[in-house]
């Protein structure tokens, strides 16, 4: 036991960020432990990157000597969706939301939740602009220009597909940030960007300075 003790302090005080990626993945799902895991990696200065559909793994991974990536299968509700996706970005990374629909059939759930968890950033839209849009037409002409193409009626996709479904997206003003939030901590186990009461502490550290 002493011995195994001083492996991993060995481990953590050496290879600090890949330690704590594999203590975080081992914890996928079990939110009190990942919680506790969290607070330490933030402490230690390591930054857990929010998931993204161009760069997380299915678990954890090292981004750089400060950072790790949150991965695919800590997301709520996405199951299998992880493995379509990584098997997708394989011929390489989503270009638009647009190029990801086209690629990975997900449904609407599904969907969601990758927005809300800010895993669909990258594409430049609001969290709020996808979730209201994910389920109205824009859906809804995704499958049937995919139908359509794959009973060879359709042969320019790429021009008159993007143009058709891109002319429904107009960006929205966000979601509040409370609720945004609050999304993040049921899908992910933890508030991963910020902590509501990060404004207090800035609150409560100016009142200590007037002191």
């Amino acid at each position: 036991y002493g011995f195994l003790m001083y492996q991993t302090a060995y481990l953590k005080a050496n290879y600090p960020v890949e330690y704590m990626c594999c203590l975080l993945s081992t914890v996928i799902g079990k939110e009190d432990q990942f919680i506790s895991y969290l607070r330490e990696t933030k402490r230690m200065g390591i930054h857990v990157m929010p998931p993204c559909v161009n760069k997380s793994q299915e678990s954890f991974s090292v981004e750089s000597d400060t950072r790790i990536r949150y991965g695919l299968l800590g997301i709520k509700g996405l199951s299998s969706a992880a493995e379509q996706i990584l098997t997708a970005r394989a011929s390489g990374e989503f270009v638009s939301f647009y190029d990801f629909l086209e690629r990975v059939k997900l449904h609407s759930g599904v969907l969601k939740a990758l927005a809300m968890s800010g895993a669909l950033d990258c594409f430049g839209f609001t969290r709020k602009t996808l979730v209201e849009k994910v389920d109205g037409k824009i859906a809804e002409k995704v499958a049937k220009v995919l139908k359509e193409r794959e009973q060879g009626q359709m042969d320019m996709f790429a021009d008159e597909g993007e143009a058709l479904i891109y002319g429904q997206i107009k960006d929205v003003a966000e979601f509040p940030e409370k609720e945004m939030l609050a999304e993040e901590k049921r899908l992910l186990g933890a508030y991963l960007a910020k902590h509501p009461i990060d404004k207090y502490k800035a609150f409560v550290s100016k009142i200590g300075d007037l002191k």
